[in-house]
C-alpha cells in the first residue's frame, strides 16, 4: 500500500485478495483524495480482504472527506452491522461523493 502513494495519477486500484485487514484500511487513508495530496483515486476495489466492521469504519470516515471516490468494492469482506451502518451513514452524506458501493 506504501508504494501507491507515489503514484498519484492512478485512477482505478484492485488490491482484491490482500488480506489487509484493519490495518491495510488504515494506511488507505492516506490514498484518498483531498486538499493535501494531487491523487487521482476514483475507484477502488477491497473486495475479499478480511474487512471487518472496524475497518469499514475507518474507511467510511476516510471517504466522507470530500474525495474523488465514486466507486468502492467491498464485496466478500466479513462486515457486519455497524460497518454497514458506518458505510450507509457515508451513502447519505453530503460531504461524500461516493456513487457506487459493490457488497456481495
Amino acid at each position: 500500500i506504501k508504494a501507491l502513494k507515489v503514484h498519484t495519477k492512478l485512477e482505478k486500484i484492485s488490491l482484491r485478495g490482500n488480506n489487509i485487514g484493519t490495518s491495510g484500511c488504515l494506511e488507505l487513508l492516506h490514498l484518498f483524495p483531498n486538499r493535501n495530496n494531487n491523487s487521482r483515486l476514483i475507484a477502488l476495489d477491497l473486495g475479499e480482504n478480511d474487512i471487518t466492521d472496524e475497518g469499514a469504519s475507518i474507511l467510511a470516515s476516510g471517504l466522507n472527506n470530500e474525495n474523488s471516490i465514486t466507486h468502492l468494492n467491498l464485496s466478500n469482506n466479513p462486515i457486519d452491522t455497524k460497518g454497514w451502518q458506518a458505510l450507509a451513514n457515508l451513502l447519505g452524506s453530503s460531504r461524500s461523493r461516493l456513487k457506487s458501493l459493490s457488497i456481495k
